[in-house]
């Protein structure tokens, strides 16, 4: 599919502001840092001297020749005409620093977080709406991607940009994201892909209410016992569940819940990304003939 990169870039053009935002990231001459879509090199620039290697990766045929010969004296630079999206993550530990498409935030994100090969940490220049999908309480309610990325991941907001900050000016706000890795991973002695299809099994079930969404899976039992210990509203809304309600109502499925019904959750992941693409596919296809 064909995409222009630069129709959905907002290009930073203070150096000073850029060196000061790397000056409040954790990169540090020992790192491995991969950066999304360099653009004009601004970003580049800032990160080169910073840290052990900068890989950066530009789709854009244009921009990467102006890049190549602007940037030619660098040795400490990995440059690469590639889709981001189709490369390969490093097996090394690595840190993510970039100004991203903001079109492109939900794959490129789904990419490195959802993957084996997720980085340490990643600090984004994004729209302030997608962080909240993303970092959910205490910034705002919390939704499926914050639930998913939780276990793992600590996001907050470092720095908010002015409109003039950027070339073409945004019609959205704009902020400079950290998303740091947890030492311990909130999922423990199960993998994490278990708590994923757990998740996507509830939020994909029939119904708006505790009872209906967990009846497959819970026993009437389990369900009253649950409700009453973890403080669940019988009308409560799944976008109203918090954070810790969904660790503990995981942990008693993976200890409590028969094979046969973990067999219904086995793949609903999978599902409901599958489901996802079809139905943005679709969007995509009525949009090319109106």
């Amino acid at each position: 599919m064909e995409r222009n990169i630069k129709d959905s870039q907002n290009f930073l053009h203070n150096t000073q502001l850029v060196n000061r935002l790397v000056g409040l990231s954790n990169i540090s001459p020992d790192d491995l840092v991969y950066e999304i879509g360099p653009g004009k090199g601004i970003i580049t620039c800032a990160l080169l001297g910073h840290c052990r290697q900068v890989v950066a990766i530009e789709y854009d045929a244009e921009l990467y020749k102006r890049l190549l010969e602007q940037l030619k004296s660098y040795k400490d630079l990995v440059l690469l005409n590639r889709d981001f999206l189709t490369i390969e993550l490093p097996s090394e530990p690595y840190k993510i620093f970039s100004n991203i498409p903001f079109n492109l935030t939900a794959d490129i994100l789904s990419k490195v977080l959802t993957g084996d090969r997720a980085p340490d940490d990643m600090y984004l220049v994004m729209q302030l709406e997608a962080v909240y999908k993303y970092a959910g309480e205490p910034i705002c309610q919390d939704s499926f991607k914050s639930l998913l990325f939780k276990p793992t991941y600590e996001i907050k907001v470092i720095h908010e940009f002015d409109k003039t900050d950027f070339s073409p000016s945004p019609n959205v706000s704009i902020v400079f994201a950290h998303f740091h890795k947890k030492e311990y991973c909130d999922i423990k002695k199960v993998p994490l892909i278990d708590y994923w299809d757990f998740l996507a099994f509830v939020f994909s079930a029939p119904g708006k209410f505790f009872k209906e969404k967990t009846k497959k899976i819970f026993s009437y039992e389990q369900q009253k016992r649950l409700r009453k210990q973890l403080e669940i509203h019988e009308e409560a809304f799944i976008s109203e569940w918090t954070y810790k309600q969904w660790l503990a109502m995981f942990d008693v499925y993976s200890k409590m819940v028969s094979p046969e019904k973990k067999k219904l959750v086995i793949g609903a992941y999978s599902r409901l990304i599958a489901e996802q693409s079809k139905i943005e596919k679709l969007h995509r296809d009525r949009s090319k003939k109106y």
